[in-house]
């Protein structure tokens, strides 16, 4: 997931949709779903930073950040744009993708969710596809 501490709204949303959906996973299931958010925004979003406001959603939760170059490869290999909006007052958000993307153990991208996340939808195609990773 792609998103950044100072959004006011998809990120938010997203991790608590993500939160819910951690919690209702079971076994081993649970062990191995990880949820990461990469920050699009390195410049105010320190490790840090990320380190108390990921958490705050579920303790297993993990923020990263990088370089901006090592940021834009990721989200343009995955196909997920983002955007620094500057506003009239110098203050600036960023817009971004709020689609998940799903990625196997070895870091393979298999695909995304679309927002708004369906979470027993994402429960079954986590299943499937961690059936199909095992096997």
């Amino acid at each position: 997931f792609f998103g950044f501490t100072h959004c006011p709204d998809i990120c938010p949303t997203t991790l608590s949709d993500l939160a819910e959906l951690k919690q209702q996973l079971q076994g081993t299931e649970a062990d191995e779903t990880v949820v990461a958010m990469l920050s699009v925004d390195p410049a105010r979003d320190t490790p840090e930073r990320l380190s108390q406001y990921v958490p705050y959603f579920h303790p297993d939760f993990l923020g990263v950040t990088g370089a901006f170059e090592s940021i834009l490869s990721v989200t343009q290999r995955l196909n997920a744009p983002f955007r620094k909006v500057t506003a009239n007052d110098g203050s600036y958000q960023m817009e971004h993708s709020a689609n998940v993307a799903l990625m196997n153990p070895r870091g393979d991208y298999h695909g995304f969710f679309r927002a708004p996340l369906d979470i027993p939808k994402m429960r079954v195609t986590l299943r499937s596809a961690q059936y199909l990773w095992d096997h």
